[in-house]
């Protein structure tokens, strides 16, 4: 049985609800490619999550879920053992402006308080989803027809980085893969959504992003497995194999970075499989990892604080281990060497914990009977697993982008998914 969300409801017709709706669909629309506005947007909605929850606990009107004390409690403990790990081995200045991002996590828990309780907040949800990957192909559109050159070697990066941009984007456009196929929603909606798949395709491809593709492949096979909408078995198929075959055509444009990149990426790994040291970006982060390996072997248990990892490069380099030009980065590019250098054992299983925390709310929401259930954990799922993959090959959390699209797209997702579930009836869709 689905517990009630206890507390004041927001409804949507009032101002307060009305701001948050407007602030979380311009965020998601404008958020990828004008800068400062997704960091302006967390900041709003997490304003308007503290003015909402100091009014509900002074009434003493809110309540908590099972499954909301739990998620509360793994990103405490994420935070904590960061703050401990400060505490512990003390704080440089690399590591002060780390401890300074990861404390915004702690905004996930006013967030989802709030946002599970705004009435038809899905509406601003998958508009900014599908406005934000339209405007991010427009975006990357412009940026490669009028030659821009930016700091990525002609690389779509919008105002963050080629990383996030392709990353995020790509997360937008499957998202919407749901909305494709509601024979419910009005076909102007299902042709938004569309366009918005491809568009975020093209812009993805367009940013020469290689990492969050890792996620495609897995994401389909979800899709067909375990569909939104009922359908039948063939049909099931005709979207994600539609979706291939446009992802490979936008990556075979000769503008596309996207394309070239998989195949500089593949000559690197064969290189490494027989062997040899690969060129490019593959092989400067095996050279950090390589670092980020040995100073964890000597600071395995409780790891060595948030400026542990800088401290260790600068050692290698000075040793002649490393090409000095490896000083330009402050992390591994992996979230889980960067967990274990901080913080250690206590560090990878606290962030293990979180991720896997509302990866399980997903999984049992999209394993439910509702088909509007489905499809916002569908959405849970998809950046959940984008973002983990993310994670692989960069320290999101050492980056204030990192830090905000992470909480945007967890906090939102599981006040969604929650707001369903409470309200969800047997057979619904």
């Amino acid at each position: 049985m689905s517990e009630a969300l206890t507390g004041p409801r927001v409804r949507a017709d009032r101002l307060l609800g009305q701001i948050a709706s407007t602030v979380l669909l311009v965020t998601l629309a404008l958020g990828l490619v004008v800068p400062k506005l997704a960091g302006a947007g967390f900041l709003m909605l997490a304003l308007l999550s503290l003015i909402w929850l100091e009014s509900a606990y002074r009434h003493r009107r809110i309540g908590l879920q099972s499954v909301e004390r739990t998620l509360y409690f793994v990103i405490a403990a994420f935070v904590l053992v960061w703050l401990a790990s400060w505490w512990l081995h003390g704080l440089d200045p690399v590591g002060s402006e780390s401890v300074g991002r990861i404390l915004r996590l702690l905004m996930i828990i006013p967030l989802v308080l709030f946002l599970s309780r705004i009435e038809d907040l899905q509406r601003s949800w998958w508009l900014g989803l599908a406005l934000g990957a339209m405007a991010s192909g427009l975006y990357a559109l412009w940026f490669t027809i009028t030659g821009e050159t930016g700091d990525w070697d002609g690389r779509v990066g919008g105002p963050t980085n080629p990383i996030y941009f392709g990353g995020i984007v790509l997360a937008f456009g499957l998202m919407l893969l749901p909305r494709i196929t509601d024979e419910h929603l009005p076909a102007v909606h299902r042709m938004m959504a569309a366009a918005g798949v491809i568009m975020a395709i093209l812009a993805s491809a367009l940013s020469g992003s290689r990492g969050a593709w890792i996620a495609f492949p897995l994401l389909l096979l979800l899709y067909v497995v375990r569909p939104v909408h009922q359908q039948r078995a063939w049909l099931r198929l005709v979207l994600p194999v539609s979706i291939v075959f446009v992802a490979i055509a936008i990556s075979l444009l000769p503008i596309a970075q996207l394309g070239e990149r998989f195949g500089t990426g593949w000559e690197g790994l064969m290189a490494l499989l027989n062997g040899q040291k690969p060129g490019g970006t593959l092989g400067i982060r095996i050279d950090l990892w390589q670092v980020a390996v040995q100073a964890i072997r000597d600071a395995f248990l409780f790891g060595g604080g948030p400026g542990y990892f800088r401290s260790a490069l600068e050692q290698a380099v000075a040793a002649g281990q490393v090409d000095p030009y490896l000083l330009r980065y402050h992390h591994p590019h992996n979230q889980f060497l960067s967990a274990l250098l901080i913080g250690g054992i206590p560090g990878l299983i606290s962030l293990v914990l979180m991720l896997g925390c509302p990866l399980l709310l997903f999984t049992r929401a999209w394993l439910g009977a509702s088909a509007s259930q489905r499809a916002m954990a569908w959405c849970g799922l998809t950046s959940l697993i984008v973002l983990f993959v993310m994670m692989l090959s960069e320290s999101i959390f050492q980056r204030n982008n990192g830090i905000v699209w992470f909480v945007v797209l967890l906090a939102v997702n599981a006040a969604l998914v929650l707001s369903q579930r409470a309200t969800a009836q047997p057979g619904d869709g």
